[in-house]
């Protein structure tokens, strides 16, 4: 049976007020951007949660204050930056737990090119973001999707052409959290924790990327394929060992009418130089570190509708189907899926996503020995709803 505590209701009631009111965050903004100051723009968003999970005996239900985002946005003529800080609730108490995401400044050369400098994410596979999901895929349990490391990256485009050239010497780093070095926003090789079997301790740099797409349309038909690829060192820091991780993606992004559709493959072989575990490595992110097989091929592909109209005070309602999987090398009987099945929407300001997740060797959805590397041979259940105020 669902039981709602007092400070659940407080947090009820507080998400309510803010569908209610629409002035109450609206953002602040100084100057303009076409001007010789620039613009900068004061944002974030306030975000709650609520899960049910399907394999704990019995099946738990929370709902619960999830995080605080707060963003700087700077564009001028020729400078530009960002900063984005995120405040979560991981272990009873706000700020158990937080990360820097983007701290960057940026140069425009010219309308097509500009440099980045700083805490950036990095230019791989589709986009920052693969899909239109909440909890995005098994990619970013790889440490692929919506990673931001520190360094420097140049960037093209034009209406048909993209291309980033991008180096990153060191990952994102640790901050504030409880685990040993896993106190980051970005899936990053790290120091596993005590409770991780057999687990390494790595550092991934020097990690040298590089991703081009290409934009055609057709009378119907809107699309984007492209392809990208990521070299990078690794050290073992208990052997005083140099290793190396070389992953390649090929990716197509298409829209006809109202329909998307977003396709990808890609081949990962990292080799870690551990005589002990040749076969894994430990990764971490958001406070938890786990392990995954360092060689296969993975996949990510989403077909989603957006609804050409609304409904009273519900708009951008966007139905999708997301299916994942890291397949491992050696041992196939150890491969990682991950599907979900979900719907956005926004409700005056307040954007709602609703998942419901299945997955199977996924150390997000209760496999505790990791990426393609599980002994969970079930399949884990888990529902997932999100409601954020952005300002």
């Amino acid at each position: 049976m669902l039981k709602i505590k007092s400070a659940q209701i407080k947090t009820l009631l507080f998400i309510g007020s803010l569908v209610l009111n629409q002035t109450i965050y609206s953002g602040i903004k100084f100057g303009e951007p076409t001007s010789n100051l620039g613009q900068l723009n004061i944002g974030g968003a306030i975000r709650g949660k609520y899960v049910y999970d399907h394999d704990t005996n019995p099946s738990s239900s929370k709902f619960s204050f999830s995080d605080v985002i707060l963003r700087l946005d700077y564009d001028s003529p020729k400078l530009i930056g960002a900063l984005d800080y995120r405040i979560y609730e991981y272990y009873g108490h706000v700020g158990d737990a937080s990360w820097l995401t983007d701290a960057w400044i940026g140069y425009k050369l010219d309308h097509h090119h500009k440099i980045i400098a700083g805490l950036n994410p990095v230019p791989f596979g589709l986009d920052r973001y693969w899909g239109n999901t909440f909890f995005l895929g098994i990619a970013n349990v790889m440490g692929l999707e919506d990673v931001h490391n520190v360094g420097i990256k140049y960037q093209f485009k034009t209406d048909k052409n993209q291309l980033s050239l991008a180096f990153y010497p060191i990952d994102g780093g640790n901050f504030r959290g409880h685990s040993k070095d896993a106190r980051r926003f970005s899936i990053n090789m790290i120091n596993a924790d005590d409770y991780v079997e057999n687990g390494t301790n790595t550092q991934e740099k020097n990690m040298v990327m590089t991703r081009y797409s290409h934009h055609f349309d057709t009378e119907h038909l809107n699309a984007q394929i492209g392809a990208s690829l990521w070299y990078s060192s690794i050290e073992n820091k208990n052997y005083s060992s140099t290793g190396s991780r070389q992953v390649w993606s090929i990716f197509g992004d298409f829209n006809y009418q109202n329909w998307n559709s977003k396709l990808l493959f890609g081949h990962q072989d990292i080799a870690n130089k551990d005589r002990l575990s040749p076969d894994h490595i430990s990764l971490g992110g958001f406070d938890y570190s786990y392990n995954s097989a360092t060689q296969g091929d993975f996949f990510s592909t989403e077909l989603s509708y957006l609804f050409p109209y609304s409904f009273e005070y519900v708009q951008s309602i966007r139905p999708y189907l997301n299916i994942s999987g890291y397949i491992n090398k050696k041992y196939s009987d150890t491969d990682s899926y991950r599907v979900i099945s979900g719907i956005s929407f926004k409700l005056k300001d307040l954007s709602i996503q609703a998942e419901h997740l299945v997955g199977k060797y996924d150390p997000y959805l209760g496999d505790q020995n990791g990426l393609a590397q599980g002994s969970n041979n079930n399949w884990n259940q888990k529902t997932y709803i999100s409601l954020a105020y952005y300002f």
